[in-house]
């Protein structure tokens, strides 16, 4: 898809350890003009994945609650 077919609107992914859903995930939006993956201290490939599709990662430390 082209960027001049791209919506332009934001998604925010909010995850943890997602390594295994989250390719296919970004997959599924390819007409979003900005990703946005919060990150919750992964400790998988999640961060890396959501950076090789294009995201933007954001590193949040979730404190529960």
């Amino acid at each position: 898809m082209s960027q001049a077919t791209k919506v332009p609107i934001s998604l925010l992914v909010p995850c943890k350890n997602e390594e295994a859903n989250l390719a296919r995930c970004l997959q599924s939006v390819p007409w979003i003009d900005e990703i946005f993956v919060v990150d919750s201290q992964s400790t998988d490939r999640t961060a890396s994945i959501a950076e090789e599709r294009g995201a933007k990662v954001v590193q949040f430390q979730y404190k529960g609650g």
